[in-house]
Formats: structure tokens, C-alpha cells, sequence
């Protein structure tokens, strides 16, 4: 892996050609006419580093959010699931790319304060790359990696290198603390706000404290100490994310998950599946019991699978999950499609008309209009489903029919048995409402062929992606110009985060309590989340997005849950849940923390009853291993990250 200074020379060129259409600000004390060659490399070149550094941890955070089932991972051998090959790309670019490049600004503002915000900017960079390579891979060439007499640079012990990016770190805040050099020109995360920037390094310094709390034992004080000093990413408008545009040539600056879920025709990457897990676990996770007996009346409209339920003083909000006792079949004056058979299932309450009615939908059309009237109990009911399923997803519809010939050829797995070592309780093939409500994703390791399901999957939605807000309309998608149009995010440190750490380190020492860092962590994430509604198009149906009754009442159960969790795994579990739901879009903490803890226990097992071995860390990408003499392929993928001690087998549960 030898970088050469003729690829250094190439990279600055593809970058200013890539950004030179950019509008830019210089600091007022620069002469823009007069700016020296040394100066233009390095505006452009932090330019390209930016947008590369976003592009790797996209890559990195979409792999781990496969494993993570936070999206659809296609491959039910773990060993085949992400080959080594997969990772030549993100490899070469953080080490070609953003390092390579790093490196170069470096050397080219050594000893010039000018340029002191951009090698701060840089070494932060630089840090984060460097942890999410030793998180990903393990051990990985550093120290000799831009030695350009050594052409195969050694593997460097993972612990030594985040010592390395822990010392770029303090090294950025003390340029930062310094106060010197110009402003950064099209700076994509703060603005060139250095105080911003220095709560970043702040709080990649408590990641790595975080990350290392089973292997050093002064990782609590040092997360405290800066926890302390309120100098680190507290709020939401802190949060480190890399922003794409809504460009669809010349470059295409969209998000890639925007790309592979939306363009005509259908879905473009006809395998970008999300996770029946992750969409079961914020729909259905949280019950809450309602028992309410009464004479109900279903009112059912010809042609129509809407059904109202007239239910005097009901106690439902919209959202519910409500099933049924004692109710004969609609359809007593003819109508055979509405049976008793089909009200045998759960039922959203998808509208509240008023105090005495509200409407379900069955998975069928009505055949004629009918009303039946007798007694009837709501025997259950669970909580409104997570807030953020109305960003996270975009459903193309709103229901189907599980026996139509042509919904059982689109989704084959309806004709399919539930794998014998699932668990009853375990979501396979949709969800157990997914059919009166839309949800259309995949189980984890599934690698079927692709069916002609592309107008009926559920796609990525508006966060983090730039899809389209889930609205209720029900539309499919087909053309590049829905939703926000791919204006999406990658998240990489995000304010609700911290507060989710800062839950886990109460466990060993940490200040505060767990309840109140996990309810903020929660809280914050819905908050961030929301606020991207803005992003799409005015003609949102907004009446149909959570409401702020909703809102409160998934936080209350979340609390009721929170409350009757009394042991210390089961508070883990619930709070392994919610961090696996709040970082959707960038599966690298999650995929770090289920290593770490071995929580969530509860998640969705591969659909093979044998995958072979989870990953505690990746293959080494194809090219490297074939490029460097010092790095070998590794024997299995059980070689752990240094800051994983856990057991090899019998930690990790349900894969």
C-alpha cells in the first residue's frame, strides 16, 4: 500500500476538478487573487477530504447496519455475507483518499498558522478514520503506511493506533485553543466553527474511552473528566453528520440509499431491502394490554378494505394495535369476503374519528356494504408504534392480500415454514400486522432471487436518506425526484448517542442515571429526526405523521417498560433496543456495542440455522492482502478487535 506522490498529484487534480464549480468565502485577510499553490492544494484538497470521509463511513456504517439488521443483510453465511473483496473500495479510500490526502495537507501547512483550522480539522479526521478502521478491522497499517521507502507497511496493534488518534486529537484541540489561522472555505459540518469542531474531538476522545472501557481501566475517569468539562457534543445542532445534496448529475451528490431505492421503473438496486427486524422491533415491541368489552358495530363499504368500527367511549389513540373476541362475521347479508376468519388477526387503528369510532383495515375489499352489530372485547392492544418509522420507512402500500396469488409470488415467503430454530415469538416473512398495514421488508440472511416486488417494498424514507415521509399515501416510486430528492444525512456522532454512552457507563461509575440518559438519548433522536421534515416536499400529508399525543404516548411506555425493567440485562436489553433504532443510518456504534456488551440478545436470528460465525471483526479487503506482504488474510472471522475480551462463543446470542 505505497502512496505515491503521483497519486498525491492525481488526487489533488480529480479533486479541484471535482469541486471547482463550488462557490467559496474566503477569510477577509486573504487575497483570493494572490493565494499561493500551496494554499489552493490545500482548500481543495480538504474538500475532497471531506466529501471522501463521508463517502467511507457510509460504506462502513451500511455493512455494519446489514449485520446489525438495521437493513436487510443478503447472505446467510457470514463468512460469504461480506467477502473480502466487498471492502476494497472503502479501504482505498480512507487510505488513498482521506489519509493520503491528510497527510499532504500536513506537510503543507507545517509551520504555517495560517492553515492552523484546516490541519485541525484534518487530524480530527484523520482520528475518526483511524477508529473506525481498528472498530471494523482490528489491527491496521499506520505507522509505516506513508514511509515511501516501505512499500508494504506492517499491521499496527489496534490499541497502539487509537493511541495514535487519542494523540491527533489533543493535538487538534490545542491548534484549536489557539485561535490562529484563516477560516475553513466550504466547510460541510460546522461552518468553520472551531468551538464546534472542538466539542467533536472532545467527543471522539469519549468514544474511544467508551469503546475501551473493557481493556483500561482509567476509561471511566477519562470519559467523566470530559463529561465535566461540558466542552462535547451535548445538543442536536452539534451533531456530526456528512450532508449530500439533492444533484442528480454532473455529480450525483445524493444519498446512496436515495439512489438505490428510488428511479423509474422501481427500486434501482434490486436487492436494497429493509429489515423486517428493525421495522417488527418499532412497531411492535412495546405492548401495553387493554381489556374493554361493549356493543361494537363494523361498518364495511363496498369495494373498500377501510372498515368503521363505531365503539362508544373507546380508550384508542391511532397507532394502536387492537385485536378482537367474541365478534360474528361481518357479512351476514352477503358480503363473503369480510369472515370471521379475517378478523382474527391485529388491527391498526390507522384513523380516530371521534370518541365513539375509528377505522381499521382489513386485507381484503369489501364485497358488498354491510354492518354488523353485537358484542364484542378488545382483548389487547400495544403501544403506538415508534415515531420515527414515518422517516425512517416509506411503504408503496398500504396493505395486501397474504392469499392473493400474486402477493405469494411477490413475496414467496408466505408459502415458506418459519425456520425450526426460530423462536414462536421471532418476526419471519412480514410482520404479524404487516399485511393490514404495508410493511414489506426481508429476514436477516435471506438471499433469495429477487421477485417482482419492486412497486410493494417498503424503501428507505426521508431520514437519514432524503426519501419520502410516510405519509400514508401509499404511492409507488417511480422517478428520482421524491421525498427530499436524496438531501439526506450519513450520521457519525450524534448528540442522542452520547446521552445512549453515557447510559451504559452509569453501569461502571459513570455520573447520572441510566433512566434519565436513555430517556434524552431517546428523546433527542426523535427530535433530530423530525426536524428533517422540512427537507421534503410541501404536499406532505401532515395530519397523518405522528402526532404529539403519539409522541408522548411511545415515550410513556417506553418509561412503563424502563420501570418494570428491574434487572440489570433486562435494562441493558431495552436500552441495546433503542440505541440499535436511534442509530439507523450508520450501523458502526451499534455493531461496536453489540461486541462490546453482547446486547441486544432479543435480535433477529439468521434465517440459516447454521451461518457460520458472527463477525467480531471483517475480512481484510482482496486488494490489500494481495498488494502488502505484512498483511494475511485472516484464518475466520472470530479475530477480535483489541478491545474486545468477551468469550469467542456463547457471548454473542441469536445469529
Amino acid at each position: 500500500m505505497k502512496i505515491t506522490n503521483k497519486f498525491k498529484l492525481a488526487s489533488i487534480l480529480c479533486f479541484f476538478a471535482f469541486f471547482s464549480c463550488e462557490t467559496t468565502e474566503l477569510d477577509l485577510t486573504v487575497d483570493p487573487n494572490n493565494l499561493s499553490l500551496e494554499q489552493t492544494e490545500i482548500r481543495f484538497l480538504y474538500n475532497g477530504v471531506q466529501v471522501r470521509h463521508g463517502s467511507f463511513i457510509q460504506s462502513m456504517g451500511t455493512n455494519t447496519s446489514d449485520v446489525m439488521r438495521q437493513t436487510n443483510m443478503s447472505g446467510n453465511q457470514y463468512e460469504n455475507a461480506f467477502g473480502p473483496v466487498a471492502f476494497s473500495d472503502s479501504w482505498n479510500n480512507a487510505y488513498r483518499s482521506v489519509l493520503a490526502n491528510i497527510n499532504v495537507i500536513l506537510k503543507k501547512a507545517e509551520g504555517n498558522p495560517l492553515f492552523d483550522k484546516y490541519v485541525a480539522a484534518s487530524k480530527i479526521i484523520s482520528a475518526n478514520v483511524l477508529i473506525t478502521l481498528v472498530d471494523v478491522y482490528g489491527d491496521v497499517p499506520w505507522s509505516e503506511t506513508f514511509n515511501e521507502v516501505i512499500t508494504s507497511p506492517k499491521l499496527d496493534s489496534g490499541s497502539s493506533v487509537y493511541s495514535v488518534a487519542e494523540g491527533l486529537l489533543n493535538e487538534a484541540i490545542v491548534l484549536i485553543d489557539g485561535g490562529q489561522g484563516v477560516a475553513i472555505e466550504n466547510e460541510k459540518h460546522y461552518n468553520s466553527n472551531m468551538a464546534s469542531w472542538k466539542k467533536l474531538a472532545n467527543t471522539l476522545k469519549m468514544k474511544i474511552y467508551y469503546q475501551s472501557r473493557l481493556v483500561d481501566a482509567s476509561a471511566v475517569s477519562k470519559f467523566e473528566a470530559i463529561v465535566s468539562s461540558g466542552n462535547y457534543i451535548s445538543t442536536n445542532a452539534d451533531n456530526f453528520v456528512f450532508s449530500w445534496g439533492d444533484n442528480l448529475l454532473n455529480p450525483n451528490s445524493r444519498h446512496p440509499w436515495y439512489n438505490d431505492g428510488y428511479g423509474p421503473g422501481g427500486v434501482p438496486r434490486i436487492g436494497f431491502y429493509m429489515s423486517n427486524h428493525l421495522m417488527n422491533l418499532m412497531r411492535n415491541s412495546y405492548p401495553k394490554q387493554i381489556t374493554q368489552a361493549g356493543s361494537i358495530s363494523f361498518t364495511a363499504t363496498a369495494g373498500s378494505n377501510v372498515v368503521v368500527v363505531n365503539h362508544p367511549s373507546h380508550n384508542l389513540q391511532a397507532g394502536f394495535l387492537i385485536a378482537y373476541s367474541g365478534v360474528s362475521a361481518l357479512g351476514t347479508g352477503g358480503n363473503s369476503t369480510v369472515t370471521a376468519a379475517k378478523l382474527n388477526q391485529t388491527f391498526e387503528v390507522f384513523q380516530v374519528i371521534d370518541a365513539n369510532s375509528y377505522r381499521i383495515r382489513l386485507d381484503v375489499n369489501a364485497g358488498t356494504a354491510d354492518t354488523n352489530t353485537g358484542g364484542a372485547n378488545i382483548v389487547g392492544s400495544a403501544s403506538v408504534s415508534d415515531p420515527r418509522m414515518a422517516y425512517y420507512f416509506y411503504r408503496q402500500v398500504g396493505n395486501y392480500n397474504v392469499t392473493n396469488a400474486t402477493i405469494t409470488s411477490a413475496l414467496p415467503c408466505l408459502n415458506q415454514t418459519v425456520p425450526a430454530h426460530y423462536p414462536s415469538n421471532m418476526v419471519f416473512c412480514r410482520l404479524p400486522n404487516g399485511n393490514t398495514e404495508g410493511w414489506w421488508g426481508r429476514d436477516h440472511g435471506n438471499q433469495d432471487g429477487i421477485p417482482p416486488d419492486g412497486t410493494r417494498r417498503t424503501l428507505c424514507g426521508l431520514y437519514p436518506a432524503g426519501g419520502r415521509t410516510d405519509d400514508r399515501s401509499f404511492q409507488h416510486i417511480n422517478d428520482q425526484d421524491s421525498g427530499a430528492k436524496g438531501n439526506g444525512v450519513t450520521p457519525i456522532i450524534l448528540n442522542s448517542s452520547v446521552h445512549f454512552w453515557r447510559a451504559e457507563m452509569t453501569f461502571f461509575g459513570g455520573s447520572g442515571t441510566f433512566d434519565t440518559h436513555l430517556t434524552n438519548g431517546i428523546n433527542n433522536s426523535i427530535a433530530y429526526v423530525s426536524s428533517f421534515l422540512i427537507r421534503d416536499k410541501p404536499s406532505v400529508i401532515t395530519a397523518n405523521l405522528p402526532s404529539t399525543t403519539q409522541i408522548a404516548t411511545h415515550s410513556a411506555d417506553i418509561l412503563a417498560r424502563l420501570a418494570a425493567a428491574t434487572s440489570t440485562q433486562d435494562r441493558m436489553e431495552l436500552w441495546a433496543e433503542q440505541f440499535l433504532i436511534s442509530t439507523y443510518g450508520n450501523g458502526l456504534d451499534s455493531y461496536a456495542a453489540y461486541r462490546r456488551t453482547g446486547f441486544p440478545k432479543n435480535i433477529q436470528m439468521n434465517i440459516e440455522p447454521n451461518p457460520g460465525p458472527f463477525m467480531r471483526t471483517f475480512w481484510y479487503p482482496d486488494s490489500e492482502v494481495s498488494a502488502n506482504a505484512n498483511v494475511s488474510q485472516k484464518p475466520n472471522l472470530s479475530i477480535q478487535t483489541f478491545w474486545d475480551n468477551n468469550p469467542i462463543t456463547g457471548f454473542l446470542q441469536n445469529n
